[in-house]
């Protein structure tokens, strides 16, 4: 008695599993998109409310800064400083290196905002980002002066799970 598989056996196997790529690996590829950007959406919250803490804390005005560091949207800084100057050493930073299928843009008055050290409210402005793929933006997070809120929001739309702005 033979043992071992036939070659048409093999081919089978391979075809079959062929199959299962083409149809899995589209939805694996939007599946970390879409993780990439809920990643994303928090990490810019997390950063605004501690920089809001931070102020608070330390009771002193902070400067939070966008650079971009290159000509790709996905190759960005955003930092937070205890003086007006972004050359000065971060007290929080966060890289968009990781964030590299995405596609930032700042809305804050010269890439900056101000975070009051009394209260903790930050400038008005927004970030907005999404696929490079799609080339346009899908989500904004907000800040807002009056109340000092910071929402995270979909463009034009509910996207992502989050409500239109």
């Amino acid at each position: 008695m033979a043992r071992g598989f036939s070659v048409i056996e093999v081919v089978i196997t391979l075809a079959t599993m062929g199959v299962l790529l083409c149809v899995f690996v589209p939805s694996y590829t939007h599946l970390t998109e879409k993780n990439q950007i809920h990643g994303l959406a928090d990490d810019l919250q997390f950063f605004f409310s501690q920089a809001r803490s931070e102020a608070v804390f330390r009771n002193q005005d902070l400067w939070g800064y966008y650079q971009q560091t290159g000509n790709d949207n996905s190759d960005w800084t955003l930092s937070l400083h205890a003086i007006a100057s972004p050359t000065s050493v971060p007290l929080l930073t966060l890289s968009g290196r990781t964030f590299n299928h995405l596609h930032v843009e700042s809305h804050f008055a010269d890439n900056r905002f101000l975070v009051e050290g009394i209260n903790g409210r930050i400038n008005s402005g927004s970030i907005s980002f999404g696929l490079k793929s799609d080339g346009i933006d899908k989500l904004k997070v907000i800040t807002y002066a009056l109340t000092g809120r910071i929402k995270t929001c979909g463009l034009e739309e509910e996207r992502y799970g989050y409500p239109q702005c």
